[in-house]
């Protein structure tokens, strides 16, 4: 019978020769010991989904510009009058402008996306350049050092339990240095990826901008048509006691629409309500301010002059009285528009005599409307916060120059905007 100790040495030259195995197979893994600092791959949904709704409201939006341009080829010269032809060109300067606005904020968007993906390869990079470095310095250290201190620990073990120990220890460094291994296979391919998906992303951006060229070019030339058309239209007085009727008719319109929100109150409330607990607690704020509370404190919309106030006023040229819901805003072209209050977009569309307008829901049954605007930066459904910038003062639907037209309305009443925003 073999003595304890003999049987102790057979084992220790069994586990020399294995340790030669496991030595070849920690080879290529030393490299990546120190891979745990690379950052994840990033996620980049939220860009995406942005996009995607972008898209949708591109569809959209030249949907609406198709079927106008069928509208008007499918009547008569004859059946058109001069006012018809300038809304109709209103219409679809309003759909084009809302169309490069899209496209300006998809561009924003891919832009940000690519900062994003170059900023996390660069990263990516430097950190594989990194292990690379250290890869050499270790390669070097191990044949210099490491084997003979692997060995010395086998030989020096003092009893079976002490090697077991120190065996199993070398054995899991052996597993942690193949988990790295495939970590930075993966951190190359992330790098692959993010390059592939630059390139597709700069060549939609290229696309784009040679779109939104295009676009302009037409928007100019509309304008321009638009110009004339509408100084014909300020010297007739037929023509413009017609644009009032029309606008009459627009009024009793955006009453009926705002009405018709309250059937999806409950949901739109919801999300709101969803919305603004995601901010708080990311903002580590309190409770939302309601709408109530901010009579006669809620900023301005539009820093401009009030060129006509709420309830009845005088024609400036027809010397006729109509009703006015809100209150008009002298203020030059692109100015910014902003919501006065945080809400969910509940529509975003085009009324005669109003031109471009949205409507935001604030809770408690308030709502705020915005017309005669362009560059609009908002899309329907969508979570907006107080003073963030939602549109431009435009001329679009206006026959009286550049202007904001803005109302607030609760349970279906008009209300004196002047008598909830601040003193100035």
């Amino acid at each position: 019978m073999k003595s304890r100790e003999s049987i102790w040495d057979f084992l220790k030259i069994r586990i020399i020769f294995k340790m030669g195995r496991l030595y070849k197979s920690m080879i290529p893994c030393v490299i990546f010991l120190f891979l745990g600092s690379f950052l994840g791959a990033q996620d980049f949904q939220d860009f995406d989904r942005k996009i995607d709704q972008q898209n949708k409201n591109l569809e959209q939006v030249s949907h609406e510009i198709e079927k106008i341009q069928k509208e008007i080829k499918s009547k008569s010269h004859e059946e058109l009058t001069y006012l018809d032809e300038l809304e109709y060109l209103d219409h679809q300067i309003a759909l084009i402008d809302r169309r490069i606005s899209t496209q300006q904020q998809q561009l924003n968007v891919r832009q940000e996306k690519v900062a994003l993906l170059k900023k996390n390869k660069a990263h990516h990079e430097s950190q594989k350049d990194k292990l690379i470095d250290r890869y050499k310095k270790r390669v070097v250290r191990f044949y210099t050092t490491h084997t003979d201190d692997m060995l010395s620990m086998i030989l020096t073990s003092d009893n079976m339990q002490q090697l077991f120990y120190r065996v199993k220890y070398f054995n899991a460094i052996n597993t942690a240095d193949k988990k790295l291994y495939k970590d930075i296979l993966a951190l190359i391919e992330q790098i692959e990826k993010e390059t592939q998906e630059i390139q597709k992303e700069e060549l939609e951006i290229q696309k784009t901008l040679a779109t939104l060229e295009k676009e302009a070019y037409s928007y100019r030339t509309m304008k321009k048509e638009r110009a004339e058309k509408l100084n014909r239209v300020k010297s007739d007085q037929k023509m413009l006691l017609q644009d009032l009727e029309a606008k009459e008719s627009s009024r009793i319109e955006l009453q009926q629409l705002i009405a018709g929100m309250r059937t999806q109150q409950k949901e739109r409330m919801r999300e709101l309500e969803r919305q603004r607990n995601l901010r708080a607690v990311s903002l580590s704020r309190p409770e939302y301010p309601t709408f109530s509370s901010g009579k006669g404190k809620l900023p301005w919309p539009v820093q401009g002059t009030v060129v006509s106030r709420f309830g009845r006023q005088v024609h400036p040229v027809l010397k006729t009285e109509t009703e006015n819901n809100g209150i008009d805003i002298k203020a030059p072209e692109k100015t910014p528009v902003i919501a006065v209050m945080d809400g969910l977009v509940t529509r975003v569309t085009w009324l005669r005599g109003y031109g471009n307008t949205i409507i935001i829901m604030h809770g408690e049954d308030y709502y705020t409307v915005y017309s005669h605007i362009g560059g609009i930066r908002v899309s329907e459904n969508e979570y907006v916060e107080a003073g963030q910038v939602i549109a431009e003062v435009s001329d679009n639907g206006s026959l009286q120059g550049t202007m904001l037209h803005f109302e607030i309305w609760d349970s279906r009443q008009k209300l004196n905007p002047e008598e909830w925003l601040s003193q100035r």
